[in-house]
């Protein structure tokens, strides 16, 4: 049953007719089943992260919350059970967590009112008038949007709203998404509201002693997704992430008070690879986020500055007005490609890094503020509580509520 169902909730691009016979069949079950107006779905790659899970999290937080079944659907149940329990110590008995690929998780997607996601959710599912389906994304594109899904011809997300955090950004997702421009909420991420809380002592303590911390937050150049590979780059004769290249930045820092933390890409198959020991560059991959209950928006918080290639990213960073600088010397290997409009304009985000010494020049030196007049291209400057905006648009003012 689950190789089935498996087989059933992966497109085949190679059975249109199949293709047809299961969205038909999907929309005749949409049509008859009715909803339960107390029930919220939520699903994210990597389980229990991103925005879905930073408005999962906003959601609790509210009065009524106690009100409403609370679902994930999930991947992996232990590592989605760590994240929940970690957070509330337990499993609140309002929350459940349901495997995505089994009946139990179709019948709970199909009963649920409201859906927020990141990615996808079935592919088969469009939204209905009496279902409210928000696709949160994960983050504001540099990249091109959707590059590999799109070339297949049979990608469309099922979201009846998305987000964005700028006119500029609310144009693009509405073209990628099939949109129509007033579906698009320009009310910022759910996950940014992370940059500005408290945080608990394990973020706190990644300085360790250093006086400067530095994230660099690359993007994958292959990434493991299902039981396949993507690549996007033609070779990878320029990667900067070798261990080869950390040894140098490591040597390059010896004896300084900087720290640089190189958070992995969740889909890159760097991910499984060891890494060596080094004094002032340290390797957080999967594992070690898992591990030590890391959230990567708390992460970039306590960062002085950010270096990146083209990581969405660098567009949350802005939020902060710390200095960020774009280092990607394989660029012209790169196959994805880039969303044009927001590319050209990466000068006003960051300084673009020609060289491994210009790199090691704005790890140890760079103190420049982001001026707060370019950021208002992307990010509009009226924003304020992007949960509480988006809850609001979908109906869902009760939750929007904070608790005292």
């Amino acid at each position: 049953m689950p190789r089935l169902l498996d087989w059933i909730t992966r497109p085949r691009s190679r059975y249109p007719w199949l293709q047809g016979l299961i969205r038909c069949g999907y929309a005749g079950l949409r049509l008859t089943v009715p909803t339960n107006p107390l029930q919220i779905a939520f699903e994210s790659v990597p389980d229990c992260t991103e925005s879905p899970y930073a408005m999962f999290s906003r959601i609790m937080r509210s009065p009524n919350a106690e009100r409403y079944r609370l679902i994930w659907l999930v991947k992996n149940l232990d590592d989605a059970a760590a994240v929940v329990t970690d957070e509330f110590g337990y499993i609140p008995d309002n929350v459940s967590l349901v495997k995505k690929i089994s009946l139990q998780g179709f019948w709970t997607f199909l009963r649920s009112r409201y859906v927020f996601f990141s990615h996808r959710t079935y592919w088969f599912a469009r939204s209905v008038f009496h279902q409210r389906v928000v696709n949160l994304w994960h983050g504001m594109p540099i990249k091109e949007l959707g590059g590999i899904e799109k070339s297949s011809g049979i990608w469309r997300l099922s979201g009846i709203y998305s987000v964005a955090t700028s006119p500029l950004f609310a144009d693009i997702i509405a073209s990628a998404f099939v949109l129509r421009p007033e579906r698009v909420l320009v009310s910022g991420l759910p996950r940014n509201e992370w940059l500005f809380e408290s945080s608990d002592p394990r973020h706190l303590a990644l300085r360790n002693g250093a006086e400067r911390l530095v994230v660099w937050f690359p993007t994958f150049r292959r990434a493991a997704v299902g039981d396949s590979t993507q690549d996007d780059m033609t070779d990878n004769n320029h990667d900067p992430i070798t261990a080869e290249q950390l040894i140098r930045l490591d040597a390059s820092l010896k004896g300084s008070c900087v720290r640089v933390l190189v958070k992995l890409h969740p889909l890159d198959i760097k991910n499984a690879q060891a890494w060596p020991d080094l004094s002032n560059v340290i390797v957080v991959n999967n594992d070690v986020m898992k591990e030590r209950g890391f959230n990567t928006y708390r992460i970039l918080a306590q960062a002085d500055a950010l270096v990146t290639d083209c990581s969405s990213a660098a567009i949350d960073f802005l939020l902060l007005r710390r200095p960020i600088a774009f280092y990607m010397p394989d660029e012209e290997e790169y196959v994805r490609g880039f969303t044009s409009s927001v590319h050209r304009r990466l000068p006003e985000i960051g300084r673009k890094l020609r060289s491994f010494e210009d790199l090691v020049q704005f790890i140890t030196n760079s103190e420049e503020v982001v001026d707060s007049n370019r950021t208002e291209v992307f990010h509009n400057p009226h924003l304020r509580e992007s949960t509480v905006c988006i809850l609001r648009a979908v109906g869902l003012e009760e939750l929007a509520l904070r608790q005292e």
